[in-house]
């Protein structure tokens, strides 16, 4: 993997007709666009004990291999919070994971809203979102991979604050 020292202007995926593409130096979402046409837009919304934070102040770093981007920061929220967010696709999907680790227990949310074109994407709560049946989309909650780390010493640094994957189906 190689780390962007400084970033392009746009970081960008291919996987067949469709092309993912992240703009570390202009706004904290990603596009996906299958062919010519703009078909997904998705706007990074992260949220701590029930306050926003504000993402287009983060000062994110970037790293990129063939079909992976890995965008990370570490900010203070009250405490020091790890925030990282894979993308990558596997099979028919664009799939994005999203790992955040406090010092301390919180109540931590992150996700992209999504648009289709113009138009918001219906959101459910871990269920299926989906616009006119035109885009399919499966967010969850994936557990705490800390509970796997509490019998390693390295497990006092972090608490696990959230753990999640979106998966964006490529078949429309």
């Amino acid at each position: 993997m190689n780390r962007l020292t400084s970033p392009p202007e746009t970081v960008a995926m291919q996987y067949q007709d469709w092309t993912f593409s992240l703009s570390p130096g202009l706004s904290p979402g990603f596009s996906l666009v299958n062919g010519s046409a703009k078909a997904i837009t998705g706007e990074l919304v992260i949220t701590n004990n029930g306050s926003a934070i504000p993402v287009a102040e983060i000062d994110w770093r970037f790293r990129y291999s063939e079909g992976r981007v890995e965008q990370w920061c570490q900010l203070q929220h009250s405490q020091t919070l790890s925030i990282n967010i894979n993308y990558h696709f596997a099979g028919d999907a664009l799939v994005i994971e999203y790992l955040a680790r406090n010092t301390v227990p919180t109540r931590m949310h992150i996700r992209h809203r999504l648009m289709f074109g113009e138009s918001p994407l219906v959101e459910g709560d871990g269920a299926t979102m989906a616009k006119n049946g035109e885009v399919q989309c499966q967010y969850q909650h994936i557990g705490l991979p800390s509970e796997s780390l509490s019998r390693s010493a390295k497990s006092a640094l972090f608490r696990e604050a959230f753990s999640a994957q979106l998966s964006i189906s490529l078949e429309m």
